[in-house]
């Protein structure tokens, strides 16, 4: 009896990052079209998408988290994003 040889195959960081964001791509969009069919809007009163669902699911301020200090700029100089080290974040609030 031939046994088929196993042959283990590490993803790349670039291919797992991109399977991950596949995978999200697949879930909004079915979670956006369970609201539509529900019947359910946006706050806008929009059909729910794709990039809606991910904005709410990514997003702390609807898990009652406030983050401050994301970005900062001075005058006339371009906004600068910080590290999330810096961010200020008020949990619960």
């Amino acid at each position: 009896m031939d046994v088929p040889e196993v042959v283990y195959v590490r993803m790349s960081t670039d291919h797992q990052k991109y399977s991950t964001e596949n995978q999200l791509d697949v879930i909004g969009r079915e979670i956006a079209e369970i609201l539509n069919a529900e019947g359910h809007r946006t706050d806008l009163d929009r059909l729910w998408a794709r990039a809606i669902v991910h904005q709410v699911l990514t997003n702390e301020k609807y898990i009652g988290n406030n983050v401050f200090a994301k970005v900062s700029f001075k005058l006339k100089q371009r906004r600068v994003v910080n590290p999330r080290d810096m961010w200020i974040r008020a949990e619960g609030a």
